[in-house]
């Protein structure tokens, strides 16, 4: 059975309905209402909620934190408490009642300077939020049991509310408004819908340690805006620019690109593609905006 601590965030909520629909139980717990569990990584509480958790959990997706990189910036100690200290008092509690973590982290425990980081890179972070994830992961790294770390990078939805750049850009997009797009900035934006399925894969085989997980193909923000753009032909409103003209809270990595081999080797996942991806998206939007005229 598979706890899922923050199940009301984009990863949690697509990772409870994929197990779900392949047939295994899973258990929620989230601050928001819906959950079969309440949490609250605010306040201490990590054993209370492990003493509350059923019989029969063997495994917990932690995918709970703050991941603003501006509001770690300006709030470091709250939000190390959050992502930090709470996170591990609770990670403490799990193991201690035998039941394996699986952290999500982040590709920005690199330095992002160069890209195409492997697992077993330095991990240097520049910035505050990666910080807190080399900590836990610190931690993790550290025990005697089993855990499984898996690396991430920019998620995105095919639903209509997708919170991600992309979101956020075709709103942008649909709404005749420019957008700026930096030509010195690389991520690779990666299906959310995708990395329930590369969790089921690894633990199917009962893998442990660190997993970079995450589609394997690089953008600048600027060519991912030109293909999102072309997708709802606005491509005249995407406009090119430098990642150093946004005024952040803490500078900006310029390629945290990861390096997905040992993933893909071992399990022969297929990641989907932003190309087959966007068809998908723009339907659902396109359906969405239609269904809202008819029930405003």
């Amino acid at each position: 059975m598979l706890l899922i601590v923050g199940s009301g965030g984009l990863l949690g909520a697509h990772a409870a309905a994929q197990f779900r629909r392949l047939g295994s139980p899973v258990v929620c717990a989230s601050h928001g209402p819906g959950a079969e569990l309440q949490v609250d990584l605010t306040q201490p509480g990590g054993g209370d909620l492990v003493a509350r958790l059923p019989d029969g959990v063997t495994h917990a997706l932690m995918a709970s934190s703050i991941t603003s990189l501006d509001a770690c910036a300006r709030d470091p100690e709250a939000t190390r408490r959050f992502n930090v200290t709470r996170t591990i008092q609770l990670l403490e509690a799990l193991l201690a009642r035998g039941i394996q973590p699986v952290f999500c982290s982040s590709d920005l425990v690199f330095r992002g300077d160069r890209g195409r980081y492997r697992e077993d890179d330095p991990r240097e972070p520049t910035t505050e939020y990666g910080r807190h994830k080399r900590a836990v992961e610190a931690f993790l790294l550290g025990q005697d049991r089993p855990v499984l770390i898996i690396r991430m990078s920019k998620l995105y939805s095919v639903d209509p509310d997708d919170p991600s750049p992309i979101g956020q850009m075709l709103n942008a997009l649909s709404r005749g408004e420019p957008v700026r797009c930096a030509d010195d900035q690389v991520i690779c934006p990666t299906a959310v819908e995708d990395i329930p399925r590369a969790l089921e894969a690894l633990l199917r085989r009962h893998a442990t340690g660190v997993y970079h997980v995450a589609a394997p193909q690089p953008f600048t923000r600027y060519t991912l805006g030109r293909r999102v753009a072309a997708a709802i032909a606005r491509e005249e409103l995407i406009q090119r620019c430098s990642i150093r003209d946004f005024a952040f809270a803490e500078p900006r990595p310029v390629d945290n690109s990861l390096d997905v081999s040992k993933f893909l080797t071992e399990t022969g996942f297929r990641f989907t593609t932003l190309q087959d991806a966007l068809p998908e998206i723009v339907r659902r939007r396109h359906a969405h905006a239609d269904m809202r005229q008819v029930c405003p």
